[in-house]
């Protein structure tokens, strides 16, 4: 199939239950971006030569992006209200040229709510040339906001049916099925003319890597 990329005004939706493939994919989509913010509330999204940043906005403020730019920003995992995720996505619009990936979108879109930055990131995002890439286990639990700005869909493994009925609605029923060869995915985007194709599997996931340097210490 073509090679997939994902443009500047462009946003990316990769949903699938967990364990199915979406933090591989994810990591081949983004991982050559010269500037590159993963945000990473489960603590394991790891890329090389992308430094590590755990801990709050203030931290990662005084790292990005005058020493480095690329990071994986973790968030508290204790923290519920979001402010220091929100603040470093409003960081990164506003220096711009910059993709955005959110592991866990559901945690900061739900159906009812969307962080602030997070919609502006979405909706605003393509004039300051900063493509997002949202990854979510429930298309069903994230706001409607992730899925329909999305130009890109990546349907891996949903068990759940209502799910499916959900991509189903965004593409047609040739999203509908529940796919079972491992780490094999749907695709429905420009990249294929706007026509739903089943993807290979990918590789399986390589081993762990290395964790990036510890943010620590001044400029």
């Amino acid at each position: 199939m073509t090679r997939i990329t994902i443009a500047p005004s462009e946003r990316a939706a990769i949903v699938g239950r967990t364990g199915s493939g979406k933090t591989t994919l994810a990591r081949q989509l983004v991982g050559t971006y010269r500037n590159l913010v993963v945000i990473d509330p489960k603590w394991r999204f790891e890329l090389a030569r992308t430094m590590v940043v755990a801990g709050s906005a203030a931290d990662f403020a005084r790292l990005y992006p005058q020493r480095t730019t690329r990071l994986v920003y973790r968030p508290d995992p204790e923290s519920s209200d979001h402010a220091d995720v929100d603040a470093v996505i409003r960081r990164v619009l506003r220096y711009g040229r910059t993709c955005l990936c959110l592991d866990e979108a559901m945690d900061y879109a739900t159906p009812s709510a969307i962080l602030p930055a997070y919609r502006r990131a979405l909706t605003q995002g393509r004039e300051l040339l900063v493509p997002v890439v949202s990854l979510t286990q429930r298309p069903r639990a994230v706001h409607n906001t992730v899925l329909s700005e999305a130009e890109h869909l990546f349907v891996f493994d949903l068990q759940v049916a209502s799910d499916r009925d959900k991509m189903a609605d965004l593409a047609g029923d040739a999203l509908r099925e529940r796919i079972l060869t491992p780490y094999a995915f749907a695709y429905y985007g420009p990249a294929t003319g706007g026509h739903v194709v089943m993807c290979p599997p990918l590789r399986l996931p390589a081993p762990p890597l290395a964790p990036g340097p510890p943010a620590t210490g001044g400029d």
